[in-house]
């Protein structure tokens, strides 16, 4: 087992840094909701205008933990990725893509006091010259079947069971529907 899988899997069952005598809840992002808000603009996509991107659109997974105070804290791990066009090599916590946590906002509980969690979220990527081309109904579509893409479902088992590199994803995007339609 490497190290960093030997870590994520410890967050499951020692209490989180700073929430002494806690347990940290490992929360899949459609149960997130019932715990935390955003406070403020939450990420609706991310556009990358590098010369070098040689795709249109992707998404990216990243897992993170969120502490009794709202805030993002490190480490941030890249769970699973998917894009339209193929990688020489896949990207790795190394990458731009990690750094995607910057752009995650602060939370406040949905109900009473907050309590510290380990979630992940989906975050849609698009080449900023592509996204210039979308209506804004396309926009909201795309973004919406790239979050199911890259989604975890049970991001428990995918910590205690999943391998440690990031899963590339198919991406089964029927684009030419989600285009279609203004």
């Amino acid at each position: 087992m490497s190290i960093k899988l030997a870590i994520f899997a410890l967050l499951l069952t020692i209490p989180a840094l700073g929430c002494a005598g806690e347990q940290l809840t490992v929360l899949s992002e459609r149960d997130f909701a019932k715990y935390w808000r955003p406070v403020g603009p939450d990420v609706v996509h991310f556009d990358l205008e590098a010369r070098s991107i040689k795709f249109h659109y992707g998404c990216v997974n990243l897992g993170f933990i969120v502490e009794k105070d709202g805030s993002v804290s490190a480490p941030l791990r890249l769970l699973s990725y998917s894009f339209d066009q193929p990688f020489k090599s896949g990207p790795s916590d190394t990458t731009p893509f990690a750094q995607f946590g910057q752009m995650l906002p602060k939370f406040s509980p949905a109900n009473g006091e907050g309590q510290a969690v380990y979630t992940s979220r989906s975050i849609p990527i698009r080449n900023g010259k592509f996204s210039k081309t979308l209506t804004p109904g396309q926009s909201e579509r795309l973004d919406s079947a790239l979050r199911d893409a890259c989604r975890v479902e049970d991001l428990a088992a995918r910590l205690t069971t999943g391998s440690k590199e990031a899963e590339l994803l198919p991406l089964t995007i029927d684009i030419d529907s989600v285009l279609s339609t203004p």
